[in-house]
């Protein structure tokens, strides 16, 4: 890891805007929009087709999926109940962090003002391209983390601030290992058909 990406890391500061355990029936969906921060989204259960710019995922249980600022995504139910437990957050605190809003709209649609709610995206300084898509090698300690997030999120104890940040921070540095696993097996994989 280099001098840049510690510098980075040291930076992190994250502001949990929304942790919910949330679910979607059909024929319910999500259009075509783009959000201003993150997003985490865990499928519990569920078949969903999730469309990330111009790649689409068959979604299935055990997947998981960062969607980025600015990142044009979809979600269409295929007939199946949608089990998402979800996470929007900025990575680094800024002073207008608790006023930004969810998105739910394209960004054809957005206003000067919601333009400018948009979050520069820092991921790919940490593996490029960051991926918005992982089949996650050990989905039930992922959803565990999770889980004490949204908990964490939805029933403040003393310093719910501080509860809330260090739970993520566990779960944001096990996605990091999860990706930095399955970057290895891949590049060890390419080694030995070379």
């Amino acid at each position: 890891m280099n001098r840049y990406t510690n510098h980075l890391l040291n930076s992190i500061n994250p502001y949990i805007r929304r942790a919910y355990y949330d679910t979607m029936n059909p024929p319910q969906e999500i259009k075509p929009r783009i959000i201003y921060d993150y997003e985490i989204l865990y499928i519990k259960s569920g078949k969903p087709t999730i469309t990330i710019d111009s790649t689409q995922y068959n979604a299935q249980s055990g997947d998981f999926f960062f969607f980025k600022p600015r990142q044009k995504h979809s979600i269409v139910l295929n007939n199946t109940t949608l089990v998402q437990p979800h996470i929007h957050f900025d990575l680094i605190y800024q002073e207008d962090s608790s006023a930004i809003p969810v998105s739910y709209k394209p960004e054809e649609a957005m206003t000067p003002q919601e333009l400018a709610y948009i979050r520069p995206d820092i991921t790919d300084q940490l593996f490029s391209p960051f991926p918005s898509y992982v089949r996650l090698t050990n989905p039930l300690y992922v959803e565990q983390l999770l889980f004490d997030v949204i908990t964490a999120y939805n029933t403040p104890e003393l310093y719910p601030e501080i509860q809330v940040k260090w739970r993520f921070l566990r779960l944001l540095d096990q996605i990091l290992c999860e990706i930095t696993w399955m970057r290895s097996e891949h590049k060890n994989l390419k080694n030995e058909r070379a």
